[in-house]
């Protein structure tokens, strides 16, 4: 049990008691502040008010540039974090200096039982406060903590994400000779058109969607006049089918306009830097991801969407290539062929475009996407039914 402070002390020992007080508690706040920053720095982490935000007003800027640019903020952000804690240690210094003046003074202002009763009081006052400190560092600190790293806020109970639906197992209908696992079972009861949450961020594909996106916005700032302009979408008064216009590469290069670049500049960043992602969670379990792997490298099972029914068959996949060969060997709706007849339709084709395009039928944009190449025969597929 903890003592109690006594509250006998004259006047003398409540003086030098208060600025005992006064400086201890600056010492264990600053002991918890370096604390609390040395979390940071092993975390790779920076607190919430050491983020520095800048960006270049820089135009025709590379991604190299704004990737040295980001690595020196970053180096910076750590620096400001080393130097805070190298000055609280200073500090503290200080403090241990002036409170080892003021134990000198009051032993010799005070007599023995005097200094003995104001050292037993700081020393309960001490504990109390030192203890009260590490439980607020402990629930401010346990996001940082790697064993805990679930918790996106400390002190918060972890919550289970779970699917918005979660499909009936019963929809998985197996009828091969292969039993499968109840982890199998669960992801293919999710459906074939779950995605399952990648472990990594594909920055390659993340900058390549930066790059489109400021592509279209300063497109759409180029071309800004003739969108408004509907007449401008029109040739000789025929409007365009689907096949005359091609799909253009054109990539502008930064404009005059100040404030869509600084927009641009200011929406890559923020994306960019690793520091403002959230944390995110798995949606599947490690045993569902095992399953995953599993389903893939087995050959002998083939997995497809029912015909009728929001159900999934799993069957042989000798099973499944004798139905498919079943209904093709039906001559009431397919005709065996001696040869591949792609390469015949394909030249009539050629041979009518051609045409049409002498004839000033179509023209030649549209000729060009009508004109087939590299064609190829089409794949049978076979949908099982459910029931």
């Amino acid at each position: 049990m903890q003592p109690e402070m006594s509250s006998s002390m004259n006047g003398k020992q409540w003086y030098y008691y208060n600025k005992m007080k006064r400086l201890e508690q600056r010492k264990v706040h600053l002991k918890n502040h370096i604390n609390t920053l040395t979390e940071h720095l092993m975390n790779n982490s920076t607190p919430t008010g050491l983020r520095i935000k800048l960006h270049p007003n820089v135009s025709k800027a590379t991604n190299s540039f704004y990737n040295r640019w980001n690595n020196t903020l970053k180096r910076t952000q750590r620096t400001c974090v080393k130097l805070i804690i190298s000055e609280h240690k200073r500090t503290c210094n200080m403090i241990n200096k002036d409170l080892a003046n003021l134990n000198g003074e009051a032993r010799t202002k005070l007599s023995t039982s005097e200094n003995k009763e104001l050292r037993k009081n700081m020393n309960i006052w001490i504990d109390k406060i030192t203890k009260a400190r590490e439980r607020k560092q402990l629930k401010k600190c346990r996001h940082f903590s790697r064993t805990k790293r679930n918790n996106r806020h400390s002190g918060h109970p972890t919550k289970k994400i779970e699917a918005k639906e979660q499909p009936d197992p019963t929809t998985v209908i197996n009828i091969s000779s292969t039993s499968l696992t109840p982890a199998q079972l669960k992801i293919l009861s999710k459906g074939l058109g779950f995605c399952p949450k990648p472990k990594q961020v594909n920055k390659l594909k993340l900058k390549t969607d930066i790059q489109e996106f400021k592509r279209r916005c300063r497109l759409q700032y180029k071309f800004r006049e003739e969108n408004s302009d509907p007449d401008n979408n029109l040739d000789n008064n025929v409007k365009q089918g689907p096949f005359t216009k091609e799909k253009s590469h054109y990539n502008p290069p930064p404009n005059e306009n100040l404030t869509l670049e600084a927009f641009l500049s200011a929406v890559e960043q923020d994306i960019v830097n690793e520091d403002n992602w959230r944390q995110t969670y798995d949606n599947i379990d490690p045993d569902e991801r095992l399953a995953i792997k599993q389903l893939r490298n087995n050959n002998a099972i083939t997995i497809k969407a029912a015909g009728k029914g929001n159900g999934i068959v799993v069957m042989d996949t000798q099973d499944y290539i004798n139905k498919c060969l079943e209904h093709l060997n039906n001559t009431n709706y397919y005709q065996t062929l001696d040869q591949d007849p792609t390469e015949i339709y394909t030249k009539e084709l050629q041979t009518k475009i051609r045409r049409w395009l002498q004839k000033n039928w179509i023209t030649n944009d549209t000729a060009k996407k009508l004109f087939p190449q590299r064609t190829i025969c089409g794949t049978f597929l076979w949908a099982p039914k459910s029931s």
